[in-house]
Order: C-alpha cells, then sequence, then structure tokens
C-alpha cells in the first residue's frame, strides 16, 4: 500500500508474490469455516432459547412446578445439537494442533540433541510393512482416526493427541520391506481403561523410555527421514553416548497438515537404560525398542481374535452412525460457506 499499484502489481506477478497469495487464500478458508462456525453456534443458541421462551408461554406455573420427569427423559443417551456442536468444534480445534502432547522431562541437553525421559503411557497403533513409509502414512492414520473417532467396541470418541509417533524398524536391504507402527497417545483421560478397538488397531503400554532427540522442520518424505536420522546418529556416536539402539528408531510428527510454518518433527533414537538386579546379580537392559514390536505383535494377535466376531456384527452399525453425524456437520458448513460466496472449488 506504501508504493503505486505498479509497483503492487510486479510485487504480485513475482513468484515471492504468487507464494503468499498462496497463503492468504488458505487462511481466507480457514477464517470462513470459522466464521460460519461462529454462526451456527449463535443460530444454536437462539433456537435454544426461543425453545425455552415457547414451552414456558404454552404452559402452567403449576404445570411446569409439577409435572413429573420419566425415565426416559432423565436417561437419554441422544446427543443434543449443542453436544454434537461441541464435538464438532473439537475435531476442528484438534486438525489445527491444540491438543494434548505427550508428556516428557529434559534429563540432559546437549549442544546438538537433548536427552528425554517420557512416563509409561498408553498408545493406540497400528502396523504395517512396506518398502516406502510414504504408502503406509493414509491407511495407518484412517484406521487410527477410525478409532478415535468412535469406531471402537463402546463407541466412544477420543480426543485427538500429539505426537503422532511411527517406529521404524529398517529392512534388511533398500528392496527389503521395512516395519512401520504407527501410534496415537491414549489421552489421560482414558489411560485406566482405553476404549477397545476392532482391528488392526491395538493398545498397549509403552514402557518407561529415555530418549536422543532434536527438531527439524517442514514437510517429511521417505529421504528427509533418513537423512535426518543419520545426522542425529553420527552426532550420538561422536558425542560418546553408550547404549544406544542405533537400529530402530522413531519419528514424532506434532502437526497437522493444514499447518504450514513452523511445523516440528522429531528422531528418536531409544537410550537404553542399564540396572543392576539384586536378586539374581544380572545386568538386564530395558527400554529396549525391540520389546514393542513383541508387545505389539503378541497384543495384536490377541485382539483379533477377540475382536472378529464383534467387528462383523458391529461395522455397519458404526459406519452408518458416523457417516450420518460427519455428514450432518458437513452439509451446515457448506451451506454456511455457499451463503457467504465460497464456491465449490474453493472448498475443496
Amino acid at each position: 500500500r506504501s508504493h503505486g499499484n505498479g509497483s503492487v502489481l510486479s510485487t504480485l506477478n513475482s513468484e515471492e508474490g504468487r507464494s503468499g497469495l498462496k497463503k492468504l487464500e488458505c487462511i481466507d478458508v480457514f477464517l470462513v469455516v470459522y466464521k460460519s462456525l461462529v454462526k451456527y453456534r449463535k443460530r444454536l443458541a437462539a433456537a435454544a432459547t426461543a425453545a425455552v421462551v415457547t414451552a414456558a408461554a404454552t404452559s402452567t406455573p403449576t404445570e411446569a412446578l409439577t409435572k413429573p420427569t420419566s425415565a426416559t427423559e432423565t436417561t437419554s443417551t441422544v446427543p443434543s445439537a449443542p453436544a454434537k456442536m461441541s464435538g464438532f468444534l473439537k475435531n476442528i480445534k484438534a486438525a489445527f494442533g491444540d491438543v494434548e502432547q505427550a508428556p516428557y522431562t529434559i534429563v540432559k541437553e546437549h549442544e546438538k540433541y537433548e536427552e528425554r525421559h517420557y512416563p509409561a503411557r498408553k498408545w493406540a497403533s497400528t502396523k504395517m510393512k512396506s518398502i516406502s513409509r510414504d504408502e503406509t502414512i493414509s491407511p495407518m492414520f484412517r484406521s487410527l482416526f477410525n478409532y478415535i473417532s468412535g469406531k471402537n467396541e463402546q463407541n466412544i470418541r477420543v480426543e485427538m493427541t500429539t505426537p503422532v509417533t511411527t517406529h521404524v524398524e529398517p529392512g534388511a536391504g533398500p528392496t527389503c520391506e521395512s516395519s512401520f507402527v504407527m501410534s496415537f497417545l491414549v489421552p489421560d483421560f482414558h489411560q485406566e481403561s482405553p476404549p477397545t478397538p476392532f482391528k488392526p488397531v491395538y493398545t498397549t503400554e509403552r514402557p518407561a523410555m529415555n530418549v536422543l532427540t532434536r527438531r527439524f522442520g517442514g514437510y517429511v518424505t521417505d529421504q528427509i527421514i533418513i537423512d535426518e536420522a543419520k545426522a542425529l546418529s553420527e552426532d550420538i556416536q561422536k558425542n560418546g553416548e553408550e547404549n544406544v539402539d542405533f537400529e530402530h528408531f522413531y519419528l514424532a510428527g506434532y502437526d497437522p497438515p493444514y499447518k504450514i510454518m513452523y511445523r516440528r518433527n522429531e528422531i528418536w533414537f531409544v537410550k537404553k537404560v542399564v540396572t543392576d538386579n539384586k536378586e539374581n546379580g544380572t545386568t538386564q537392559q530395558i527400554n529396549d525398542v525391540k520389546n514393542e514390536n513383541i508387545v505389539n505383535a503378541s497384543t495384536d494377535q490377541e485382539n483379533n481374535k477377540i475382536n472378529d466376531e464383534k467387528l462383523e456384527n458391529n461395522s455397519n452399525v458404526e459406519n452408518k452412525t458416523q457417516n450420518a453425524d460427519l455428514s450432518e456437520d458437513m452439509k451446515i458448513v457448506e451451506e454456511e460457506l455457499k451463503n457467504m460466496g465460497v464456491d465449490n472449488q474453493n472448498l475443496s
């Protein structure tokens, strides 16, 4: 604005200007969605107020005070419109990264990395094998997201958490399949009794562990992961660290795909904690990341056997319920967006 129109046009026609416009379009779409949600929430409040006023106008004071409440009225489990909207807003909030984070404490800070301690926690996981990690992201994430969206035995929706971790067990060679275990942290509210998942999702308790890690930004690819893991392992070895498992590692991602700038990613190498067993005089190594593969595999098999019959009977009903809720929410948002002048192409 401080320059002439010619200067503005030349800036917009430049590569930097076009990149800036793309970012502004993303911000505009987010603001439109946010405004439509606020508008819908106001409509819900107005409708609720009108319903109360109407009920008060059509009943006498005596009836309002003496009318008994039936058992069905007090025990109904059908969620109200505000309750549905609250859940939808939580999903929107989670989509932009404002979620519960896995707790940890920093044990020691080094020049190029830090050592952290993570306490034992329950995680929901799913496992795949492939030559490329990129091929496993969508199916594994979809399975875990369905689980937290209510596709579990108790039909309970679980809030999103961060980070999403992927345990990587590299294959023997460049043409061999690697093993990937993607996991969502079970929120603190459900730690004692997580909802029972259907296959291929399973829950397991990841033991307390110390990790050596550092952050890096941007969107990750297979090659970026390889380069970052190699660089971190070299810095750790140069520093003289001992009892570190370099055969496996975790990739931790903290941000939703919508976040463009200041993204947070990490590589975790698990540090083996050596303790002395006073009962038999032997030395044990705990927090070995290999143990997680054994626990995950056995837990997966047990859950598969238990859930085979339940999955077949319940999946159709659950899918209809989840699809109906999502369809209702999206119709409302799309209607509000169209009223505000956003066409289908911009919405996509």
